[in-house]
């Protein structure tokens, strides 16, 4: 995948003219850009034919569809519409209503125009195509006369061949991906034994009653956890580990078995029903957990009861069978443990064989191979086809019969069958928290960009008088069948019956690159705001040297762990921290002050901020506007509290629950007083009392839109609006950072935090997490900088503030690869007694100061990512080659070297260049290999003085690319006042780094070059 910028000038000129016409769209129902000459619409028989230079498309006068969109003279199509026609309409009740299934009246609106009506009893939908000279314009009313809408499709579906695709664009949510292009490959059949995924069709009880004898019971789905105990016969299976996690653990036990003959209930809840219970059948037995245990701190009960009994069980050496679907979920719906969980406790029982379909299922059970098998996704059983399920439960009642195992871990078991799909039929995100509302497809007959265009002209919160001024959320997906593949974006709204309401423009933007495409989109949209006008000059020269240090501590007195932390950060660090929260993280929003008593005193929160900032450090506290705990004390503090609740379509609040159900309470509506009262005190707070750098104010570019109709919302689509107006406002009196991201929410923040738990590798990885070549083989989609064209100028971008760090060589080619600033996550005790944190933060530190500071601010002018996939392993991302501002990059993404001119990466290793600076990570350099001890450097001149930073073991002799020094020797004088020689050889600097040698950790070492 490759993208470069080119034709500047031309689109800067651009840029201005569109940025002068898109006030326009608030009050007119007029094309974005004045036609310009050789454009032309007119009609042949029952079809219109619009046309310019640059593309031709054709309507069908009869029914409205798009028979075909062309590039210039090319006479093959890019695509057209599919089966839905031009547009799609999803109503409250779920139904749906098609272009296709009206009546369609069209006619010429002066030159460079054309109106669709569109006409039905339910509904009137008016679409104005309006030519311009590269692209073509939608803008759409709708009219419902009897239900409400729901969904607004615009274009639906446009269909086009998979083998004339060279990539289609797509923006991932904001806490995955920057951005991504699937290949030709994504949309063609997959192979049956990799198939895209797997399809749930539900068979009901029949299975389990067959096996079982009879059905379990079924109780209410939000029936609260409850304590459990293990039965006489559970203490004489369970292992002390198990038995002790029983009696920490509660669980939602509401899929109870029944009693039947031949049953053996090894735990039980408090009030008797039946949990972990084998029910033998024939010589074997079936095992199941009867509840609902998707909890992640349920993982570990479990894996120990399963182990436990496998323990007990006579396996005579056999192997444990263990189900893997490729492409399938990490785990069940109502199981906590995934897949590569079980992999590893059942590896320490012995063999353990994946059974990766329905026909390996079944021969393993057949042949006996197994002497059990746990299957991981509860309540789903793989087949390859749902005709062969009962036959498929057969033969495992013989299995059973003859000795087998069979464990089930949650759920209503053999309730669905699992069949395999050939196809990728549908990847879909809401907008937001997709990064942005624009997809762009590139074929071998052209390309075509499509992207909505609604200009955020308005003042916080002015949607509360002004319907117009609301943000209209949306969604966008792709994706393949036996059809073909498609591509499509919607509005997500809430029209009333007899209300007219206007949709926001689509563009068609046609034979566009795609980075020209994507920065018309800002200017239109007027995504405009840069970096360094967001923040004062001093915290902007700060911000852009500052490692993000995410610094935890635990136990009493945490405050002082953190101020004894502070001499052993780098200055400027960025001083992150949630410990100072009121009863402990996500538990008192929206109230955050005064900090716990085991933390310590308001008086020495203050202390440790003011302290952290007179050595020269950014502080940013942890925030969370969004949501209210179970705990918080404003439950008891305001009568009113439920009446700040944001409220679905059926009046009812939003049940949320995070860390594993660690943390819960209800999502909250933002227009509302009381709680506008309260984030406006936050705000207060950290302002004026505790002042502070930047406020970190969590999920404001994670959250997905929802509907909320609380009667302070303006409009049940105003949440979004909220949320944009409640940052905008607060941007304003602070640097603001958030979780997340997406274009607009950017506009209003200095930071970013995401954007990367599907293509960065970083560990420990949350247990939702899946990186994105686990979902998609690595050889169907490459990385493509969505977020880095519209934004990187505009925002630092960073991985996840408290779920990600920069912890190894990996983790750090990745993040400079994308752009990214540098993060570290480390406990304040550690940093104070651990040289390898010590030193590796220093090392962050000065890549931050040598190669970030270059680029934070700056637009991205490059950017490819390449993979020989024929040689890859599962491991290697890749190659990136990318250049923001005057810094070029090259990130060594797989687990072998990557040799560059005279110069050979290490695995995962990097070169930046600029042409003040040079670092990298090398394992070829000067005509010496260093193996698995790899270079690493940095080179920087102030046009004073030169600098040389390594990273390395003591005493150990290195080579550094000489960049600009002349052929005679280099004298290298050395933080400690000692000099030393460099020798120029091969175009390298060869020299002795300090200390003695031995097997220490790396140190970072400093010299002044002379």
């Amino acid at each position: 995948m490759v993208f470069h910028s080119r034709d500047g000038d031309k689109i800067v000129r651009t840029i201005a003219i569109l940025l002068v016409t898109a006030t326009l769209l608030a009050t007119s129902f007029v094309p974005i850009l004045k036609p310009a000459c050789g454009q032309s619409i007119h009609r042949e028989g029952d079809v219109w034919r619009i046309a310019s230079e640059h593309y031709t498309l054709q309507i069908s006068a009869r029914d409205g569809s798009l028979l075909e969109i062309r590039q210039g003279d090319n006479t093959s199509v890019i695509a057209r519409s599919g089966e839905d026609g031009l547009w799609r309409i999803r109503w409250r009740d779920n139904t749906e209503l098609t272009a296709r299934q009206t009546t369609v009246q069209s006619e010429l609106v002066g030159k460079s125009q054309l109106r669709l009506v569109f006409s039905h009893p339910e509904v009137k939908v008016n679409v104005v195509v309006a030519a311009n000279a590269d692209a073509v314009d939608l803008h759409a009313t709708i009219s419902p006369e009897k239900k409400e809408v729901l969904d607004f499709a615009l274009p639906a579906r446009l269909r086009f061949e998979p083998q004339a695709v060279s990539r289609l664009i797509f923006p991932m949510g904001g806490n995955t991906a920057v951005g991504i292009a699937f290949l030709r490959g994504f949309f063609e059949a997959q192979p049956p034994d990799r198939p895209a995924g797997w399809e749930r069709q539900s068979v009901g009880a029949r299975a389990f009653v067959r096996l079982f004898g009879a059905p379990l019971e079924i109780r209410p789905m939000d029936e609260p956890a409850v304590a459990l105990r293990a039965t006489d016969a559970g203490k004489k299976w369970l292992s002390p580990e198990a038995l002790r996690l029983v009696t920490q653990r509660q669980v939602i036990v509401n899929r109870p078995p029944r009693p039947v003959a031949g049953m053996e209930v090894l735990v039980e809840s408090v009030d008797g029903r039946p949990f972990y219970v084998g029910k033998k059948v024939g010589q074997g037995t079936l095992w199941l957990m009867g509840g609902q245990i998707g909890r992640g701190d349920l993982a570990a009960l479990q894996v120990a009861l399963v182990k436990s009994t496998l323990d007990r069980l006579a396996l005579q050496g056999k192997p444990i069978g263990l189900i893997n679907l490729p492409n399938e979920t990490a785990q069940g719906g109502w199981t906590a443990t995934s897949v590569n969980q079980w992999r590893d406790a059942l590896s320490t029982l012995g063999t353990v064989v994946e059974l990766r379909n329905g026909r390996e299922l079944q021969t393993a059970l057949t042949d006996g191979s197994v002497a059990a098998v746990v299957n991981p996704y509860a309540e789903r059983f793989p087949v390859d086809r749902k005709e062969d399920f009962d036959q498929a439960i057969g033969v495992l009642e013989r299995y059973l019969e003859r000795g087998g195992h069979w464990f089930e871990v949650g759920g209503y078991p053999f309730h669905y069958a699992l069949t395999p799909s050939l196809y990728y039929r549908r990847v879909f995100w809401n907008y937001p928290p997709a990064f942005a509302d624009f997809l762009h497809l590139d074929t071998t007959a052209g390309s075509v960009s499509v992207y909505r265009i609604q200009p955020r002209n308005w003042q916080p919160w002015e949607g509360r008088t002004r319907k117009t001024a609301l943000f209209v959320p949306g969604g966008v997906s792709c994706g393949a069948d036996e059809h073909g593949g498609y591509l499509e974006r919607q509005f997500g709204t809430f029209v009333t019956a007899r209300e007219c309401w206007e949709a926001p423009i689509v563009r068609l933007q046609v034979g566009s690159a795609p980075e020209v495409a994507l920065r018309q989109y800002a200017a239109l949209n007027g995504l405009q705001r840069r970096l360094e006008e967001k923040l004062p000059a001093d915290v902007f020269a700060k911000f852009k040297s500052a490692v993000l240090v995410r610094l935890t501590a635990s136990g009493q007195r945490q405050v002082e762990q953190h101020r004894a932390a502070l001499p052993y950060l780098p200055v400027p660090s960025i001083v992150h921290c949630t410990e100072h929260l009121p009863l402990g993280f996500d538990r008192s929003y929206p109230i955050h002050f005064p900090p716990p008593e085991w933390y310590g005193t308001a008086e020495e929160l203050a202390k440790f901020m003011r302290e952290a900032r007179e050595l020269g450090h950014l502080v940013m506290p942890y925030t969370n506007p969004t949501w209210f705990p179970d705990q918080s004390p404003i439950w008891k503090r305001e009568q009113d509290a439920k009446s700040a609740l944001a409220l679905d379509l059926q009046g009812q609040p939003y049940r949320e629950s995070y860390g594993g159900g660690h943390a819960t309470g209800y999502g909250i509506c933002l227009w509302h007083p009381l709680v506008q009262q309260y984030n406006r005190e936050t705000v207060r707070l950290f302002t004026q009392q505790l002042p502070v750098d930047i406020l970190f104010q969590d999920q404001c570019a994670a959250r997905s839109w929802r509907y909320d109709t609380n009667p302070a919302s303006p409009s049940p689509i105003a949440y979004t609006e909220g949320i944009l107006s409640m940052v905008a406002e607060d941007s304003r009196r602070v640097p603001l950072s958030t979780e997340g991201g997406w274009d607009w929410v950017a506009e209003y923040q200095v930071q970013l935090c995401g954007m990367s738990f599907g293509i960065v590798p970083t560990e420990p990885r949350p247990a939702w997490d899946r990186l994105l070549r686990e979902v998609y083989p690595p050889n169907l989609w490459r990385v493509y900088p969505v977020a880095e064209i519209l934004v990187h100028e505009k925002v630092s971008m960073v991985m996840h503030d408290l779920g990600a760090s920069v912890n190894d060589f990996e983790d750090l080619a990745w993040v400079l690869g994308l752009g990214f600033a540098l993060q570290y996550r480390v406990n304040a005790v550690t940093l104070t007694k651990d040289q390898a944190a010590q030193e590796w933060l220093k090392w962050l530190a000065v890549l931050q100061k040598t190669v970030v500071a270059q680029y934070l601010g700056e637009p991205m002018n490059s950017f490819t990512h390449e993979r020989h996939d024929a040689e890859s392993g599962d491991r290697d991302g890749g190659i990136i080659r990318a250049q923001y501002g005057a810094l070029h990059i090259l990130a060594n993404l797989n687990t072998r070297p990557h040799s560059e001119g005279s110069l050979v990466l290490a695995p995962f290793g990097f070169l930046a260049t600029a042409p003040n600076a040079m670092a990298g990570s090398l394992q070829q350099v000067g005509g010496r290999d260093f193996g698995e001890d790899p270079v690493c450097f940095a080179l920087a001149s102030n046009g004073k003085e030169r600098e040389l930073w390594i990273y390395c073991r003591p005493g150990l002799v290195v080579a550094v690319p000489a960049g600009q020094f002349g052929g005679k020797p280099v004298q290298l004088q050395w933080d400690d006042g000692t000099m030393s020689e460099a020798e120029l050889r091969d175009g390298s600097l060869h020299f002795r780094a300090p200390g003695d040698p031995g097997p220490t950790v790396r140190k970072v070492w400093h010299a002044t070059l002379r």
